[in-house]
């Protein structure tokens, strides 16, 4: 019986019983049945139409919910999760930087506050930070203040005049949430009472965070997020219960498992509109208002496009990951495995990485993971290429070029050759670079520094960083500490030693390797006691281990001839790309391969201890190489132009060909290009749909566009070709259609194919577009079982491809058409 569909009311079913009893008793008819003759028979018959009726209920409702696969309540899904030890993904916030631009015409002090809000068309945005702006005469200043720890930042600033009047420009940091608060009194409860609250938010946006505090006596307390199962009677905990997308329930502890709350309540609840949130350059274009002795001329505009806005799991996702999460065990074994590693180690570093098994037998798995790099919002054209080297050859210096596919190549990385496997080590790790002063808070710098020395202890895992200064007066007394900028924290680190020789100071630090993973810069402070002035000094810090490139970085050799070898999977990028970079740009670069490096290497600790696991770079330019090895929807005997020359049915039953009126270089096909089946005893025509795929003998790949067959050969960035039909005259639809194809090419995975109808849905989905289609690629780009059947050879040169394209690359035919 199929679920969720009640086939028939109790009435119904009582009457089919009758029906059944009057023929096993041979009545004709279930009127000659009198079943008020006996009170059992009655009892019996409204018995059993109860209870098929109430089973049939419970089968297409109440059971559902007692299957993490069947469930459709969003609290019987999150509960099942949960049991599962799987925890969904939360929406996240988008990210812009807003360009403020405020008209000088008299010298004045303003406050951007933090949490201000800019729009986007409805769609709120708010201030990562407080901003103090003073303009004065000649002179500007912009600070930028930390609501969590009070420290403040200058901000780099531009002026420009128009119309006379000089304009001052800044970036400020936005984030695309709003907050909704409630307040309420919390009754008085009885002893071991749970205490609930149901809350609701808009039904297009999501929850991605709460905030519960909590006032009693004035004393105010913060309340965290967490399960009461494993909360003391005495930790201010509550649980977030799921109701429907937009409905929860806030559970507070019973003094048992949790505190009861008292007093009053403060729920803030922040909601995000995730994907929606990651609007186009311009789209914010509206700031609130902000006080000020006189009125501001102040306007706002993002200059790029908003980021990082992810929507929150679906409910058919939950369910697939959570049944994943648990199969892998915590553990990373198979290719599937590999290809869902962000699941299975809640680590989103390597969700759009090419997984590939290059060799698995009894001893070992031999697991490459590609990865696609980004700097400055944009892809970096890499390749993972193969290199023949002379025999006799142990090292390969690092930005070494090599010739591959017609294109210029370079290896970051210095290759180190060893008998049967090289290692590649980045070279920057032997770089220190030189401190520089950035500002000093007090007019007269109290310091300066002399020299920094880093060193690496590998007894220990720490770097130990020294710094010598000189003081300017013998009565100054210095205070010195270290400030680590991350992410996503900042902390302060205090000198595990301090040497005072009269003017001069040495302050010695020890970090441990790993706390320095994600640190982006260093800031050195020296502070005057006396005049609690200070002098704040940057760092650049390098903070990756030879050890741990050498674990995540290698290479196969095996023999080519008598006279030299063969490197597989050597990663590089393009030369022309790399020499098109200035040296701070380079350094960046190298830096963020090392972080990108170690993210992904975290994901391996939950690995067997037989895999050894490599990364490498996805090829992200020139010609894509893999579309050849997709399994066909039809290998063809052959292709003919002539019905005449068709080989024997019969003695090629269940075989299929290929027929066209001429020949051409694009195989040009009639009818369509058809395909024929035979049955054995003749040739019959096959219906053949846009995109279908057929291999030949000679083992080329086609695919049909409806009038015409074409080989899927393209290079990347990919080449494209749009038509738009609007009404509308709108001179921003060429850039919204441009980034609509990009952004959607973004979002794919490694090797994921790409299907014209769903860049036409995006492109529909502009409200300026009426009509769309696609000139070039004229067919879907289909990968499908790329690595499945590769012979030995083939897979040691396997690489994973990334389709994308520029804005530069996407001609937009704009047609218009008067509106009705």
């Amino acid at each position: 019986m199929e679920r969720n569909k009640i086939e028939i009311s109790r009435e119904k079913i009582r009457e089919q019983l009758l029906e059944v009893l009057a023929k096993n008793i041979k009545l004709s008819d279930k009127s000659q049945l009198d079943t008020n003759s006996t009170s059992f028979s009655t009892y019996f018959i409204n018995a059993a139409s109860y209870l098929v009726s109430d089973l049939l209920f419970y089968n297409s409702t109440i059971y559902d919910e007692t299957s993490l696969v069947s469930a459709k309540l969003p609290s019987s899904i999150h509960n099942w999760a949960t049991y599962l030890a799987y925890k969904p993904r939360k929406a996240k916030p988008a990210k812009a930087k807003v360009l403020v631009d405020i008209a000088i015409d008299r010298s004045f002090v303003c406050e951007i506050p933090y949490l201000h809000k800019f729009y986007s068309n409805g769609i709120i945005f708010r201030s990562d930070y407080k901003y103090i702006v003073e303009a004065g005469p000649v002179s500007y200043k912009v600070i930028s203040i930390d609501p969590k720890t009070g420290g403040q930042k200058p901000i780099p600033y531009d002026t420009y005049s128009k119309n006379s009047k000089p304009h001052l420009v800044f970036l400020v940091d936005v984030t695309q949430f709003d907050i909704i608060d409630e307040y309420f009194a919390i009754p008085d409860l009885e002893h071991f009472e749970f205490f609930t609250k149901d809350i609701e938010i808009p039904s297009t946006s999501y929850l991605y965070d709460v905030l519960v505090t909590t006032e009693f006596n004035n004393t105010k307390y913060q309340w965290t997020e967490n399960k009461l199962i494993l909360s003391y009677p005495t930790d201010r905990n509550f649980e977030l219960a799921f109701k429907t997308n937009n409905q929860f329930t806030i559970v507070f502890g019973n003094g048992i498992y949790g505190r009861q709350p008292k007093g009053l309540a403060n729920i803030k609840l922040y909601i995000t509109e995730g994907e929606a949130g990651n609007v186009l350059p311009g789209a914010i274009n509206r700031i609130d208002s902000i006080s000020s002795v006189y009125p501001l001329d102040i306007k706002a505009i993002n200059v790029e496009a908003a980021k990082d806005g992810v929507n929150e799991e679906t409910y058919n996702d939950i369910k697939r990951n959570a049944i994943i999460n648990l199969t892998a065990l915590q553990r990373l074994v198979s290719e599937d495995d590999f290809k869902n590693a962000n699941i299975i180690t809640d680590s989103q570093n390597i969700s759009k990485c090419g997984v590939v098994l290059k060799r698995s037998d009894l001893t070992t798995n031999n697991i490459f993971v590609y990865v696609s790099l980004h700097y400055n919002n944009k892809i970096v054209p890499t390749n993972t290429i193969p290199i023949v080297v002379p025999k006799n050859l142990s090292n390969v210096p690092p930005f070494y070029s090599f010739q591959h596919e017609n294109y210029e190549w370079i290896c970051p990385y210095s290759i180190e050759i060893k008998e049967k496997q090289c290692y590649f080590h980045n070279v920057s790790l032997k770089r220190t670079l030189p401190i520089q002063l950035i500002y000093k808070r007090s007019e007269t710098p109290i310091s300066n520094i002399i020299s920094v020395k880093q060193t690496y202890n590998s007894d220990d895992d720490t770097y130990i960083l020294t710094v010598n200064s000189s003081v300017k007066s013998e009565n100054t007394v210095v205070d010195q500490h270290i400030t680590l900028y991350s992410t996503n924290k900042q902390y302060n680190i205090q000198p595990t030693s301090v040497t005072n020789s009269k003017l001069l100071y040495q302050f010695t630090y020890k970090i441990k390797r790993y706390d320095l993973q994600y640190i982006t810069n260093i800031h050195i402070t020296n502070i005057n006691k006396q005049t609690n002035t200070e002098d704040v000094i940057y760092q650049a810090f390098i903070n990756y281990s030879k050890k741990l490139t050498e674990q995540f970085m290698f290479s196969d050799i095996k023999e080519y001839d008598s006279t030299y070898n063969i490197i597989y999977d050597v990663p590089v990028i393009l030369k022309d790309y790399w020499l098109s970079l200035d040296d701070k740009q380079k350094n960046e670069l190298l830096n963020y391969l090392d972080k990108q490096l170690y993210e992904i290497s975290v994901s391996y600790k939950h690995k067997l201890l037989n895999s050894t696991i490599a990364t490498k770079f996805i090829r992200t330019y020139g010609q894509l190489e893999n579309l050849k090895y997709s399994s066909p929807d039809y290998y063809v005997i052959g292709i003919y132009n002539n019905s005449n020359d068709f080989p024997d049915a019969k003695a090629n039953s269940n075989s299929y060909l290929a027929f066209h009126s001429e020949n051409s270089d694009d195989v040009n096909f009639e009818q369509s290009g058809r395909v024929f089946l035979s049955t054995g005893t003749e040739w019959i025509p096959l219906e053949i749909s846009r995109g279908t795929l057929v291999k030949t003998p000679d083992n080329e790949l086609y695919a049909t566009t409806g009038s015409r067959w074409v080989k899927p050969k393209y290079k990347v960035p990919m080449k494209m070709i749009v038509e738009v039909y609007t009404s509308h005259n709108d001179s921003s639809l060429v850039d919204k259609v441009k980034q609509t194809i990009i952004d959607y090419l973004n979002s794919l995975d490694a090797q994921e194919s790409v299907y014209q109808s769903r860049i036409i849905d995006r492109i529909m989905d502009i409200k300026e577009v009426s009509y769309c289609r696609i000139i070039y690629p004229e067919v879907d780009i289909i990968y499908r079982d790329t690595a499945k059947n590769l012979t030995r050879n083939e897979l040691l040169v396997y690489t994973p491809e990334q389709i994308w394209t520029e804005k530069d690359l996407i001609k937009v035919i704009v047609r218009y058409v008067t509106s009705e």
